[in-house]
């Protein structure tokens, strides 16, 4: 389990299991998102604040909860590499606004999940080849996530960009 989301609908308490998956995702100290479907969250996972949403508009609302945790970020990462079509590379591309902070090693990480993967460099809301469209890609996040620039080479693979060093004389 990497994470837990616990939809609480109506009927979520009539189970005698739901109670006992809440408790087991806190002992794991797992990311947890509660979402309200007709019951507001109560017990153990009373302290967290639900989020509202309707069951077939929220699964991307919860993914760009849960990608603030380290532990869901790599999951996100082995997800993007076993991407077999375009359509789910932009799809999973569109939680890269609500990711806040990487380290280098998971720049690298994904910069490497992206060079391996014929269908992301596919993906124009990764390649940012219609940014009217579908955004400028993943060269501006991995700008803004941290200090070091990237390009795109010829071929479309991501390399780091070469700095240029200006000499006072």
């Amino acid at each position: 389990m990497e994470g837990f989301v616990a939809l609480l609908t109506e009927k979520f308490h009539d189970s005698d299991w739901t109670d006992q998956e809440v408790g087991f995702a806190l002992a794991r100290r797992v990311p947890i998102v509660a979402v309200r479907l007709g019951k507001g969250p109560y017990g153990f996972i009373g302290k967290f604040q639900a989020l509202s949403g309707d069951f077939p508009k929220c699964d991307l609302d919860i993914v760009k909860l849960l990608i603030k945790h380290e532990r869901m970020f790599e999951a996100y990462v082995r997800a993007i590499r076993q991407v077999t079509s375009w359509d789910t590379g932009n799809l999973l591309a569109e939680v890269l606004p609500s990711i806040e902070n990487l380290t280098a090693k998971q720049i690298d990480e994904l910069v490497a999940a992206y060079n391996e993967t014929d269908e992301l460099r596919g993906c124009f809301r990764l390649n940012g080849k219609k940014p009217a469209y579908y955004g400028d890609g993943l060269l501006p996040h991995l700008h803004r996530l941290g200090k070091r620039k990237f390009i795109f080479d010829s071929s479309g693979y991501i390399q780091r960009g070469l700095t240029q060093v200006i000499f006072d004389e």
